[in-house]
């Protein structure tokens, strides 16, 4: 991590924010919290493979849960 960035892991991250969330993206937040390796080193549309979910399930957790997602980043 960065210097001065927040030190939460995604299990934090998503315990912080879980009861907020829709049930489909509760299932995509269990996928990841139970898939930490893939979740960080594999594609948005291998993630959402493996787990049987869409991508678009995966990138609406994203946003809620306030992380940016590599391939969406504008610049």
């Amino acid at each position: 991590m960065a210097p001065g960035s927040d030190s939460k892991t995604i299990t934090d991250l998503v315990a912080s924010h879980y009861a907020e969330l829709t049930e489909g993206l509760q299932q995509a937040a269990d996928h990841i919290v139970q898939n930490p390796i893939e979740a960080a080193t594999t594609s948005l549309r291998s993630i959402a493979a493996s787990s049987g979910l869409s991508p678009t399930t995966f990138s609406r957790l994203a946003r809620a849960l306030g992380v940016e997602i590599p391939h969406e980043r504008k610049g």
